[in-house]
């Protein structure tokens, strides 16, 4: 073979295998995030999230329009564009969140790095987050990792409003509208939703998920000096499904749901465990009752 053959035919495979060992380096990337990710959601007793096709063609995707950006101050996308994206690339889901990281590190030390900063149960810790997707490109001299994580439609009509397989922020949603069903029918106004307590009652609902000292059935935790948490603690299919949980304080819990006025509340649900023994806790964190009011419910 001639010098002129050699040097073409040494660039022929240089073309070949530059790009095949990129796409095995970002094949073993991918590996190594859900590796790294299932690990955590056993430590959290939750299933394993598998690798999703579309989700990170989406990733892919966010990585390199970060990249392109070549700032670091990038806005993340919020759910809807997400579901929007997903939709597009062949993802049937309810929810879809992403996290980005802006380093050099492996996998493994960037998952780590969101263990230790991510609130308990968000993102990949959730229960009903069961897809993932990973994708990476360059900003800079600095490596971009985005994470995709989504919830994907229940095939069980049965089970798709069930604590554990439905988004959270839908099943909060309907306890809280279940909940004002249950003051109009009795002729209250209705209860007010505020974000601040939203996150006081998930932060509450985690607490108590993970207290074996807090027995299973209803229950009332003081919160603040004029702040209490309803719960509603359990596992199986009678904890599963949020008008449970309000048809539960209705019936044993009264003079917190049933108080005069509008007062404000926070909502809040966590899920953990495997197959249909999923635990779970409501919690409704509401105004305390002033105790004229309670002597007027309860005469």
């Amino acid at each position: 073979m001639s010098n002129a053959r050699a040097r073409q035919f040494e660039r022929f495979l240089l073309a070949i295998v530059l790009p095949t060992a990129a796409a095995f380096a970002q094949s073993q990337a991918k590996d190594d995030f859900r590796i790294a990710i299932n690990q955590e959601r056993r430590y959290c007793v939750i299933p394993p999230i598998e690798m999703s096709p579309a989700l990170s063609r989406l990733a892919q995707q966010r990585a390199a329009e970060i990249g392109a950006a070549g700032v670091l101050d990038f806005e993340p996308l919020g759910g809807d564009e997400l579901l929007a994206r997903g939709a597009a690339y062949g993802y049937s889901g309810r929810l879809i969140q992403e996290l980005v990281a802006v380093a050099d590190d492996d996998p493994c030390e960037i998952v780590e790095r969101w263990n230790e900063s991510l609130p308990a149960g968000e993102a990949y810790r959730r229960q009903e987050v069961r897809d993932m997707g990973a994708g990476e490109s360059m900003l800079g001299e600095q490596a971009v990792h985005v994470l995709i994580v989504g919830v994907p439609l229940s095939e069980d009509p049965l089970r798709k409003r069930n604590a554990g397989v439905a988004p959270r922020e839908h099943l909060t949603a309907e306890l809280f509208n279940s909940a004002n069903e249950g003051r109009r029918t009795l002729g209250l106004p209705p209860l007010a939703r505020d974000s601040t307590m939203d996150s006081d009652a998930q932060r509450i609902a985690y607490a108590l998920l993970a207290d074996p000292r807090i027995a299973a059935g209803a229950g009332v935790e003081r919160h603040a000096d004029d702040v209490d948490a309803v719960y509603f603690k359990g596992a199986g299919l009678n904890v599963a499904r949020p008008d449970l949980a309000a048809f539960v304080w209705f019936k044993q819990e009264r003079v917190w749901l049933l108080t005069s006025g509008s007062p404000a509340v926070g909502v809040g649900l966590s899920t953990r465990g495997l197959g249909d023994q999923v635990e779970a806790v409501w919690v409704l964190v509401i105004r305390r009752p002033e105790a004229s009011s309670a002597q007027q419910l309860h005469p």
